[in-house]
C-alpha cells in the first residue's frame, strides 16, 4: 500500500495555527492596538486573508485571561435584526468566557441592568441577554454600552472583531445611519474594548468612514497586503519538502504575481501540484500553467460570474486581464473587442464603483483575481 502524505496546503475556509503563512509584524503590531483598547478598521482586497489572520490571533497568540476575544461574520446578515442577534451572540458568549475569572454574577446582571440576563454557571458557562423592544439599532448600543460597563467595572478587556463589517452598508440608509451613529457612541472613550472592523469591500469600506459619516476618525485604518513574495516562497518550499519536492523561484513567482498575491489562490494552486507532483521532482513555470488551466478551464461557478456583467464590462475584464492593467485606455485590443474609444473612460469609472475593478495608481485591476485567470486561461494566455 502506497504511503500517504497529508497535503499541507489549506485553501477553503478560515486557516489558522500551522497552515497559516507567517504575517508577524502584522499579528505584532495589531496586537498593540488590540491590549491598547484601540479600534482598527482593517481594509484590504480579497482572498489576502483578513478572517486567518483575526482568527489567527484569537486563537494562538493572546493570553485568554488578559484578553477575551469575540468575532462574528456579518456577511449573511439581511437585516438589522440578524445585525444585531449577530452582536448579540457573540457578546453572550465572551461574558460567558469572563465568568471563567471569577466574576460573580450579580456584576453581569448590574452591567446589563437593562435586560433580562440568564446565566447557566457550569464547565461550558452560558449566558443569554434580553434586551426588550425591537428598536434593533437602539439595542445595539445599549448592548455595547453595558458590555463597557462590565469591562470597566470588573477590569477586563475584550476585543471584538466584526467581520465583513461593509454589509451593514447594503442596509437602508435610516439604518445604517442609526447603526452608525450608535456604534459611534459604543467605541468612543472605551479603552476597555477594542473594535476590530474588517471588511473585503475596500470601495463600501472606505465610504463609510469618509469625512462627514459618524465613524469617521473611529479607529486606526490598518490596509492589509498581501504575504510578502520572499516569506511566502520559503514558506511555502518547507510545505513542499514533506514529499521531497522542490518548487523554482521562478515557477512560484508566477504563482504569485498571477494571483496578486492573494492566499486562497496561492494555496490552491500549491494543493494541488503537491497532490499531483512524484515525491522527489522539481516544480517548474510549465507544471504551474498546467495546473491552473486544469482549476480555471472549466469552472462553472466563475464563469456564471462573468455571465452576470455586462456585454462592455466583460469586454473590458478581458482587455485588462490580457495587458495585465496597463495601457489599458490605448489598448489596440479596444478595438478588436468594439470599444468606442469615447466610452472607455466612462466604462472605467462605471466598474471601479462598482468595485468590479480598481485603479492603483495607472494600472486597472481585476478585484477577483479568479475571473482573470478563468479569462487568461480561456484565450490561452499563460506562460
Amino acid at each position: 500500500m502506497a504511503r500517504f502524505i497529508r497535503n499541507p496546503f489549506r485553501f477553503e475556509g478560515i486557516v489558522t495555527g500551522e497552515e497559516f503563512c507567517d504575517r508577524k509584524s502584522d499579528i505584532d503590531s495589531l496586537l498593540q492596538y488590540m491590549h491598547s483598547g484601540n479600534n482598527v478598521i482593517i481594509s484590504m482586497k480579497r482572498r489576502v486573508g483578513k478572517s486567518s489572520l483575526i482568527k489567527e490571533i484569537f486563537e494562538n497568540h493572546i493570553d485568554k485571561k488578559q484578553l477575551i476575544s469575540g468575532y462574528t461574520d456579518i456577511y449573511g446578515i439581511t437585516s438589522i435584526k440578524e445585525l444585531y442577534l449577530s452582536l448579540k451572540d457573540e457578546v453572550e458568549k465572551i461574558v460567558g468566557l469572563s465568568t471563567k475569572l471569577n466574576i460573580a454574577s450579580e456584576r453581569i446582571k448590574n452591567a446589563f441592568s437593562g435586560a433580562e440576563v440568564f446565566l447557566e454557571l457550569s464547565k461550558s458557562p452560558k449566558v443569554k441577554i434580553e434586551f426588550a423592544g425591537n428598536d434593533y439599532a437602539l439595542l445595539i448600543k445599549k448592548l455595547f454600552l453595558s458590555l463597557r460597563e462590565y469591562a470597566e467595572d470588573n477590569s477586563l478587556q475584550f476585543v471584538f472583531a466584526i467581520d465583513e463589517f461593509q454589509k451593514i452598508a447594503c442596509l437602508s440608509k435610516d439604518e445604517v445611519d442609526k447603526i452608525e451613529t450608535n456604534l459611534r457612541t459604543a467605541m468612543q472613550e472605551s479603552k476597555r474594548i477594542s473594535f476590530i472592523l474588517s471588511g473585503s469591500n475596500q470601495t463600501m469600506l472606505d465610504k463609510m468612514f469618509q469625512e462627514g459619516r459618524p465613524l469617521y476618525r473611529q479607529g486606526v485604518h490598518y490596509p492589509l497586503e498581501p504575504i510578502n513574495e520572499d516569506v511566502f516562497f520559503k514558506w511555502v518550499g518547507k510545505k513542499f519538502k514533506r514529499k521531497e519536492i522542490t518548487i523554482s523561484k521562478e515557477a512560484f513567482s508566477y504563482v504569485y504575481n498571477l494571483s496578486n498575491g492573494e492566499a486562497k489562490i496561492v494555496q490552491q494552486i500549491c494543493f494541488e501540484l503537491f497532490a499531483r507532483t512524484k515525491e522527489f521532482d522539481n516544480i517548474e513555470l510549465q507544471d504551474v500553467c498546467e495546473i491552473v488551466e486544469k482549476i480555471y478551464k472549466s469552472n462553472s461557478e466563475i464563469s456564471a460570474k462573468f455571465n452576470m456583467l455586462k456585454l462592455n464590462e466583460q469586454k473590458m475584464l478581458k482587455v485588462i486581464a490580457l495587458e495585465n492593467g496597463s495601457g489599458v485606455t490605448v489598448s489596440p485590443l479596444l478595438l478588436e473587442y468594439n470599444i468606442s474609444s469615447g466610452s472607455v473612460s466612462n466604462i472605467l469609472k462605471r466598474m471601479v464603483e462598482d468595485y468590479i475593478i480598481a485603479k492603483r495608481d495607472s494600472r486597472y485591476e481585476i478585484i477577483d483575481s479568479e475571473l482573470k485567470l478563468w479569462i487568461l486561461v480561456g484565450k490561452q494566455a499563460l506562460c
